[in-house]
């Protein structure tokens, strides 16, 4: 009879075992399945920086190529000049002044 309330006592140690186990699992499963749609989100997010870095580059391209055509392209900002004649708006007093 000893025997049989031990067996007893050991099956129901073995059955809340096997549901905290089992609770466990789930928990875990839950877990990989979150882990698996942040996985997710990331490959969109690096796919969405990767377009996006592919067009800057273009337009630091077509911005480069522009530079090149310019003619002062090889001239700092401050150093290109624009030298127009200058064209006074007052006439010329061609007589001496005493």
């Amino acid at each position: 009879m000893t025997d049989l309330i031990n067996d007893e006592e050991e099956l129901n140690l073995l059955r809340r075992e096997n549901q905290t186990l089992r609770e466990q699992a789930s928990v875990l499963e839950e877990t990989i399945s979150l882990q698996r749609e942040q996985i997710d989100l990331k490959g969109q997010l690096i796919a969405a920086l990767q377009r996006e870095t592919m067009l800057l580059t273009q337009q630091v391209q077509e911005m480069q190529d522009h530079l090149k055509k310019d003619s002062y392209s090889s001239q700092t900002p401050s150093s290109v000049r624009f030298f127009r004649p200058s064209k006074s708006l007052r006439k010329k007093n061609r007589q001496k002044r005493r």
